[in-house]
């Protein structure tokens, strides 16, 4: 089991934009597009919003479809472009293989208070479980 660790005060800008966001992305096994966030596993292990028009990295909103660096929020240890060793922990955590996870926004905010610092969450291979905040 793998405890991530993400910055709230990113998070909860993730949050407000995917529930105040018209459309939403979804997943594959998605059938229904809802507000939420995606963990992502590739370069590096974030969370990003699934909200259309997307969040851009700058905080503005971008264009639905148009390519440009959206606004995500770093594991705490593996983000690659300031963690030595991203891709060690990043297999280590969320496995070898790229992947994208849904998590519906009710459970995320489940993990966050307005003090919260982190949000956590808890990975194995079978299950993600957003942990109470601290």
């Amino acid at each position: 089991m793998a405890i991530l660790e993400f910055d709230a005060q990113v998070v909860r800008r993730l949050v407000e934009h995917t529930k105040a966001a018209p459309e939403h992305a979804k997943t594959w096994g998605q059938e229904v597009a809802e507000s939420g966030l995606f963990l992502a596993g590739d370069q590096g292990v974030y969370l990003m919003s699934n909200g259309n028009p997307p969040l851009m990295a700058d905080g503005s909103i971008g264009e639905t479809g148009k390519e440009g660096k959206r606004m995500v929020v770093y594991a705490k240890g593996i983000n690659p472009d300031t963690d030595e060793g991203w891709y060690e922990k990043k297999a280590a955590t969320f496995g070898g293989d790229d992947g994208v996870e849904f998590l519906p926004v009710a459970g995320i905010e489940s993990g966050l208070t307005e003090t919260s610092k982190m949000l956590r969450i808890s990975l194995t291979r079978k299950s993600i479980r957003i942990l109470p905040p601290k």
